[in-house]
């Protein structure tokens, strides 16, 4: 009887156990929500990347996205370039390609330039060629000396340019002999003599603009039919093509005064001002290339 009560009561006590044990484990507890203080914003890890298929959708306000339109480009820092500044173009210059004809302020008194003479064979060396075809290489020795201030030139210094013009030319274009009016000036002018100060090719020249050159202080290099000119010092029947140089003009007989590179004796040589302007006819860079048609253009140096 003892021994069954024992039992019982071991056997009581660990029913009450077992129930208090499945209540405790098997009723949920209620959820309390948590507080305004207690919560706090998901925040990824810097090595989750979201992917951009996947979009991850967040309530809370977002900065706009600026997105560059396509003339609109946004370089990083390390990438950005500075803009250079375009440069100032004054307006009042005027264009050097397009150069504007002088206004005679004056013609009525005689006007002669110093331009030292230099002859195209300063030893009468007619059979070299390229004295025999150095009248554009002379006429810009002439000038440039002008330009250089100097009174003259002396015949071996002036045989020795002609030469090396004339080497230059054949070197660095292929040509030397009979230069056309524009490839004197880019070839000699600009070229082997680099002048950068104020010089220009004239179009369709005339008397009137050749006047307002001198009187303005400018010599004026032409090229000619030397047949025409009518030079009795020149080998009959004269030169095809030629180039000299105009430093004068007298009103009282209406003469232009010219250094010609053609004869010795070319110094201050004085030409009618219509045998100069029916002669004045530019021709092809190469050896007596034909002229189909007259093209009167001219050389205008400025100091």
């Amino acid at each position: 009887m003892r021994s069954t009560l024992k039992v019982f009561s071991v056997g009581a006590v660990l029913g009450i156990l077992a129930a208090v044990t499945i209540y405790y484990v098997v009723e949920p507890k209620p959820e309390v929500p948590p507080t305004e203080e207690e919560r706090a914003p998901a925040v990824l890890p810097e090595t989750d990347a979201v992917p951009t298929s996947s979009p991850v959708t967040d309530s809370s306000p977002q900065p706009p996205i600026m997105v560059p339109t396509t003339s609109q480009q946004v370089l990083p820092d390390s990438e950005e370039k500075d803009t250079p500044t375009p440069p100032l173009v004054r307006e009042s210059e005027p264009p050097t390609t397009t150069p504007i004809k002088k206004t005679p302020q004056q013609t009525t008194s005689l006007v002669q330039l110093d331009v030292p003479f230099l002859s195209q064979a300063p030893f009468r060396e007619w059979k070299d060629p390229r004295q025999q075809d150095g009248c554009e290489e002379a006429s810009v020795i002439m000038v440039m000396a002008w330009v250089n201030g100097e009174s003259e030139i002396s015949k071996e210094a002036g045989k020795q340019k002609i030469l090396a013009i004339s080497h230059y030319t054949e070197d660095t274009y292929g040509e030397y002999r009979d230069t056309s009016i524009k490839d004197t000036f880019e070839w000699i002018l600009r070229d082997f003599y680099a002048y950068s100060g104020e010089a220009h090719v004239l179009e369709n020249v005339t008397a009137a603009d050749i006047k307002a050159e001198l009187y303005e202080g400018n010599p004026v290099i032409i090229p000619a039919n030397g047949q025409t000119l009518n030079n009795p010092y020149f080998t009959p029947p004269g030169p095809v093509v030629h180039m000299l140089v105009i430093i004068g003009y007298d009103p009282k007989t209406d003469e232009f005064i010219t250094n010609d590179p053609g004869i010795g004796r070319g110094a201050g040589y004085r030409y009618p001002v219509q045998t100069i302007m029916n002669s004045i006819r530019d021709y092809e860079t190469g050896y007596h290339v034909p002229i189909d048609h007259v093209e009167k253009r001219a050389i205008v140096v400025r100091k």
